[in-house]
C-alpha cells in the first residue's frame, strides 16, 4: 500500500456527483482533459492458484482485507480515492467493477499490459 499520483479522464467519471468529489482532491488539466490526484495504490493484489491454495480465501475476501487497510489509513491520514492496476483480463475487469471500481481508459502504468481502476472511499 502506498500513495501514488494517477490521472482520470472526464469520460471515466460515472456521474456529476463523482466529478464533484474528485474535484475536491484533484487538479484538472485543460490540455489533457484529465484530473490528477494522489490516491492509495493497492499493489500486488492477487491469488496463488498452485496446489489448491486459492481455495483458502476468495477474491472478494482478499479485496475486502485490502480495502479495510485503506480505510484504516484513510482514518489516520485522510484521502478519498484508491486505485489499483491489473492485467487486462475480462474476468478481472468484471470482478473489480462488481466491487465498485471504475476502469480508467488510457492509464499511465509502468507496464503497458496493465490497466487501472479507481474507487472513491
Amino acid at each position: 500500500m502506498t500513495v501514488k499520483p494517477f490521472e482520470v479522464g472526464l469520460s471515466d467519471i460515472p456521474s456529476n456527483t463523482w466529478r464533484r468529489k474528485i474535484e475536491r482532491v484533484a487538479r484538472f488539466n485543460e490540455n489533457t482533459q484529465k484530473y490528477s490526484a494522489a490516491g492509495y495504490l493497492i499493489a500486488q493484489l492477487g491469488k496463488n492458484f498452485t496446489g489448491g491454495v486459492n481455495e483458502m480465501i476468495t477474491g472478494n475476501e482478499l479485496l475486502e482485507i485490502a480495502l479495510d487497510m485503506v480505510y484504516d489509513i484513510q482514518n489516520m491520514a485522510g484521502g478519498m480515492i484508491t486505485f489499483l492496476e491489473a492485467e487486462n483480463n475480462e474476468k478481472l475487469i468484471n470482478f473489480y467493477q462488481q466491487n465498485g471500481f471504475h476502469l480508467i481508459s488510457n492509464p499511465h502504468t509502468p507496464r503497458e499490459e496493465l490497466i487501472q481502476f479507481y474507487r472513491m472511499l
